[in-house]
């Protein structure tokens, strides 16, 4: 039997894939400690992307600065694009740091250190 319909989230990959470009491909792992972000930002400088941190929500910015050049054939965009990603109230905002290196952004979001519950003792008189 034929299958016609995909699951949603391959369907919403492949429609990324075909879309225009509209952004920096971005890959999000989490482990106890921390939240990493690996944004692909091929041809960028590091001075021409912008993170930012609004309450919860993490922010990529960028903006490819304009060749003044005459091209015979142009393919390769020169737009700017923002990705916008809600973080969890558990995040540490104070400990968040950025590399950029050959050509990808990481960003570590360390999250803030668990309150281990204290058991009290109470005495009985």
């Amino acid at each position: 039997m034929l299958k016609l319909w995909k699951p949603i989230f391959d369907f919403e990959r492949e429609l990324y894939d075909f879309l225009p470009y509209s952004g920096p491909k971005v890959n999000v792992s989490e482990e106890d400690t921390k939240i990493t972000f690996e944004a692909e930002l091929p041809g960028l400088k590091p001075e021409e992307v912008e993170i930012s941190i609004e309450g919860f929500t993490l922010t990529i910015k960028g903006k490819k600065t304009e060749q003044k050049k005459r091209f015979l054939i142009q393919e390769r965009s020169q737009s700017s694009f923002s990705r916008s990603f809600t973080l969890p109230e558990t995040i540490d905002k104070e400990k968040i740091s950025a590399i950029y290196e050959n050509g990808i952004c990481y960003i570590s979001i360390p999250k803030q250190a668990k309150e281990i519950p204290k058991k009290i003792k109470i005495e009985v008189k």
